[in-house]
């Protein structure tokens, strides 16, 4: 309630003062507004829904292409790890980044579970 009631007033930012409190403030807007989301989807309208679904679908194709993406890095890189003739360790393990970001891409659509119910309920698929 602070963040909102400085947000309102010009502040110069200044080493100290509530101006960082101000930075704070889109943040917790985001946060509001992800939560808002998952209680909300029952409130909105069949044309906002749609336009989710369409956001859903670019999404999804985007995850899918950089999971493929990074899944092509891995393979190279082991494959080019066991065919060289120096087998240095370092490079082998380098190969755990990709391995981590296509944990957390796979870890992320059960965000979508959501919206993908109320479009099943209202017959939008």
């Amino acid at each position: 309630m602070v963040a909102y009631a400085a947000q309102s007033q010009p502040a110069k930012p200044t080493q100290g003062s509530t101006a960082s409190m101000l930075t704070l403030a889109p943040k917790q807007k985001f946060i509001e507004q992800s939560n808002m989301e998952k209680k909300d989807l029952y409130n909105l309208t069949d044309e906002e829904l749609l336009v989710e679904k369409q956001r859903l679908k670019k999404s999804k194709v985007f995850h899918a292409t950089a999971i493929g993406f990074l899944a092509g890095i891995l393979i190279f890189g082991v494959v080019s790890w066991s065919l060289s003739s120096k087998k240095n360790w370092a490079s082998l393990i380098l190969m755990l980044i990709p391995i981590t970001f296509i944990y957390r891409m796979l870890k992320n659509p059960n965000k979508n579970k959501d919206l993908e119910e109320v479009l099943q309920e209202r017959g939008l698929n």
